[in-house]
């Protein structure tokens, strides 16, 4: 049907309307009736961590340092993992998070474990059910490949699903989907696998990626790619150490504080090589900055050079003379 006519609204009016102000069951990831997607390549642990914010959900423990004002609700719809590694996923991520007791969990946290559940009329309507008779505040879907009909690469097979949730979402019950990217990504919203119409409906996109390996574990990027309400983009980092019986997911700081970490060490380990190399060269009394540059920048770089012989200098290692020469203290 076609409208005769839009109403507009006043600016002002818009402004003093009673309207309620967004709500959060997770701050700036999870908004109450909005819908979130986690995404990355398999393996990327999405669905961990995603547990993880689901366990913080009914301890209101933070999750990855941000504060849970209040406990909620979830209905997990699990299509991908089956009732074997679901469990063991369950017990791997209750085991280490410590509050969360069978006393506080229980009637915080419901599945479904590969019922069949697809993006169909009568699907919904028994979610609807579902959601109504435990009082869901969110929604877990795992994932969309599982339970969407059609492609999804279709996009109006990608826009049936926003038609389906959204008289749900209208109610204030929130979803999280997980979903997966091309291969090769890069971290960005054009890798999203499918219609770009699934980052279109999204409120907050959140990219999962690895890291790089640690000493007891492994450390996973945990970035915003898209928000429709903040301007600042979350980008932290986790550290997961597990093994068959425990997985303790904890917050790794965020992701330009693990590059200065990086840049730290790396500075060090310049500082170091350089110092290695005058030790060995005791014959050698006075060095040109410019030939230690050339030495060191193809590993490091010019600037981490400079400043390794700068520190060199200031620990009394090396004395600067004019002409950019620095002698070997003795």
């Amino acid at each position: 049907m076609i409208k005769d006519e839009f109403k507009v609204v006043d600016i002002v009016d818009l402004m003093d309307a009673d309207i309620p102000n967004i709500e959060y069951l997770i701050e700036d990831i999870i908004m109450k009736g909005g819908l979130t997607y986690f995404v990355g390549q398999s393996g990327s642990f999405k669905t961990g961590i995603l547990m993880k914010a689901v366990l913080c959900g009914a301890t209101k423990d933070p999750f990855l340092n941000i504060p849970v004002k209040k406990s909620f609700k979830t209905l997990w719809i699990d299509e991908e993992n089956g009732q074997v590694i679901l469990r063991t996923k369950i017990l791997q991520t209750v085991k280490g998070h410590p509050t969360a007791s069978k006393d506080v969990l229980k009637g915080k946290t419901y599945f479904t474990i590969i019922e069949g559940f697809k993006f169909h009329e009568a699907y919904i309507k028994l979610l609807n059910k579902i959601i109504k008779d435990n009082q869901i505040d969110l929604v877990v879907i795992d994932s969309i490949a599982r339970t969407m009909i059609g492609s999804e690469r279709d996009e109006s097979d990608v826009n049936k699903i926003l038609g389906m949730i959204k008289p749900i979402m209208e109610k204030g019950t929130a979803f999280a989907i997980i979903h997966h990217t091309r291969k090769g990504s890069e971290g960005t919203l054009d890798d999203i696998a499918g219609s770009r119409d699934f980052a279109a409906m999204a409120d907050y996109v959140y990219m999962v990626s690895f890291n790089h390996s640690t000493s007891t574990g492994k450390q996973f990027q945990f970035k915003c790619v898209k928000s429709r309400v903040t301007e600042g983009s979350l980008d932290i980092n986790f550290h997961v150490e597990g093994t068959k019986d425990k997985l303790d997911i904890t917050y790794a700081g965020t992701t330009k504080q693990a590059v200065q970490s990086a840049n730290q060490t790396k500075q060090q380990r310049c500082t170091a090589e350089i110092l290695k190399y005058i030790q060995s060269h005791q014959t050698i009394r006075k060095y040109k900055s410019s030939a230690l540059i050339t030495q060191f920048k193809k590993p490091f770089s010019e600037s981490l050079v400079r400043r390794s012989i700068a520190d060199l200098s200031e620990s009394g290692i090396l004395t600067k003379e004019k002409g950019g020469v620095y002698s070997v203290s003795a």
